[in-house]
């Protein structure tokens, strides 16, 4: 059997700035440059795989504006503006507008409504276009595809956060995008050669998420803290009708943090989401999944910390020989360890 010698480089480089100026007219104004470049190498015995002649490189510089408006002590205005010039793909400009409201301040109490619309854009980045993911010894590949096109959306966001002091905050967010060349995958785009699955990106025309974001944090007593989270989402391809891939419906998150002992806090995560569609063409579906952790952290005394917990309690693991499964890939992980402060640290 001939070797394969695959070797893969891949860096970034990024540059911002902002500037921040004073107020004037109950207006603040911000200014600001971002410059990101990214370079992309893979070979085969010493041959590239990338379909372009050396490395692959593109480079971006984007500019962007905002206005916050003060109109009065109980609303407010942001307007936005950002522009990006591609190496690759050219320009584009994105402007966007948002409203907030401190509706409710008395008895403890404060609510806040917020509102917004604006433009998105994203292009490919090189692992999309080019790079090959090859793992043929678990049956599957996953491959550039560089005729990508840029994913541009258009969101619209209301949504309020209401909170009483530091016990309780309770937020809801509503979201809908409307996408165009959105950027996915979908095992239906798989081909098959020698039991090899070989899948790659594509754009989707025509797509649309809506859903709504809540969460609920509550300080329960001096010594416990609650949070729970739960995302709703709906997605449609608007040319076909169906819905896209790889977004699960639910996604619920709980937490808790007890301080059972001075020093001593226990913590549980738990993070459980619904099956999500993996391929168009026969409706498999990745299952459904809940994971678990734990973690104890002790303080002794004011520069040593000692810990110890176990990530994924439940071991649950995707099933790395079914192609559609998207589970965890980690299984269970216990861990233990110390931790000691020095210096200004202290």
């Amino acid at each position: 059997m001939l070797a394969t010698n695959r070797q893969s480089r891949q860096e970034t480089q990024h540059l911002g700035t902002q500037f921040d100026l004073p107020a004037w007219g109950r207006q603040l104004w911000m200014v600001g440059t971002d410059w990101h470049r990214e370079t992309l190498a893979q070979t085969s015995n010493g041959l590239s795989e990338l379909g372009v002649a050396g490395n692959a490189e593109r480079t971006s510089t984007e500019l962007f504006v905002q206005n916050d408006i003060l109109l009065s002590d109980t609303w407010e205005v942001l307007l936005g503006l950002r522009g990006q010039h591609d190496s690759d793909f050219g320009g584009h400009w994105a402007p966007k507008v948002s409203v907030r409201g401190n509706l409710l301040d008395g008895g403890g109490w404060k609510g806040v409504l917020r509102a917004s619309l604006g433009q998105g854009y994203r292009v490919p980045n090189l692992k999309e276009r080019h790079y090959l993911f090859d793992h043929s010894a678990l049956g599957y590949k996953v491959v550039g595809n560089p005729d990508l096109k840029p994913e541009s959306s258009t969101s619209l966001q209301v949504g309020g956060t209401l909170a009483h002091g530091d016990r309780l905050a309770i937020e809801v967010n509503a979201f809908h995008n409307r996408v165009r060349d959105l950027i996915q995958t979908d095992l239906a785009n798989a081909t098959v050669v020698d039991g090899i699955a070989t899948y790659t990106y594509a754009n989707i025309a025509r797509a649309r998420t809506s859903g709504l974001e809540t969460s609920v944090n509550w300080r329960a007593s001096a010594a416990l803290q609650l949070n729970a989270a739960y995302t709703y989402t709906r997605t449609r391809d608007l040319d076909t009708g169906q819905e896209l891939t790889r977004r699960p419906r639910d996604i619920v998150r709980l937490g808790a943090d007890w301080r059972a002992l001075p020093g001593s806090t226990l913590s549980l995560r738990l993070r459980s989401q619904s099956n999500e569609l993996t391929d168009t063409a026969t409706g498999a579906r990745s299952p459904a999944w809940t994971t678990l952790d734990l973690a104890l952290n002790h303080k002794l005394g004011a520069a040593t910390t000692l810990f110890a917990g176990v990530n994924n309690l439940t071991n649950r693991q995707r099933d790395f020989a079914a192609q559609g499964d998207y589970g965890p890939i980690a299984g269970r992980f216990v861990y233990i360890g110390a931790k000691v402060a020095f210096g200004n640290a202290l």
